[in-house]
């Protein structure tokens, strides 16, 4: 008798077991799949990447880069990357091509909110100083493309010609240029 019993719980453990495996691959493909498309690089399997993981800012920020920079569809590529940075304010990247888009939408005000997002989700990337600094001099904000030129000269020796290159466009006068702290050193 205890032998029936044992081999009944045993195959009710093993069908509980079965379920669950099942359940977690259903769940686990979705994830799968989706990864596979954001892979891709097209349009539609971006679109399909983010349907499968809506809660994936990383794929609405690949999307929203889809829609500006090959689709040329700067309205739908803010929506893309508004959905991005609610899912997550700490994506630097996200808070750039929202600045790209509005830059193209002619929306300087929020282009510089979103550009102090960007610098505050990641304020020691030198790569988005560098995009940011870039997007200031096209806003015409001299103050804030000299405090990213500051921290390039100091920080990105590799990129310093570049950042040279941006300040003589960017400034008339190059001698007036002085980064903080500049006074003291001399």
């Amino acid at each position: 008798m205890s032998f029936a019993l044992g081999r009944r719980l045993s195959r009710c453990l093993l069908a509980i077991l079965a379920a669950a495996s099942l359940l977690y691959l259903y769940f686990c493909e979705g994830s799968f799949r989706a990864s596979q498309l954001a892979g891709s690089g097209t349009f539609e399997d971006q679109v399909r990447a983010t349907e499968l993981e809506p809660s994936n800012g990383d794929y609405w920020r690949q999307l929203g880069e889809i829609l500006l920079f090959r689709q040329n569809d700067a309205s739908a590529s803010l929506e893309a990357f508004h959905r991005a940075t609610e899912l997550n304010a700490r994506d630097a990247d996200a808070w750039l091509g929202t600045a790209y888009a509005l830059q193209v939408l002619d929306r300087s005000d929020a282009e510089r909110d979103a550009l102090a997002h960007a610098l505050a989700a990641e304020p020691r990337r030198l790569e988005v100083i560098w995009q940011a600094a870039n997007l200031f001099a096209v806003l015409n904000d001299h103050e804030a493309v000299m405090e990213q030129v500051c921290v390039l000269l100091a920080h990105d020796r590799a990129r310093s010609f570049k950042v040279l290159d941006l300040v003589s466009r960017t400034f008339p006068n190059v001698t007036d240029v002085k980064c903080p702290g500049e006074e003291a050193a001399r």
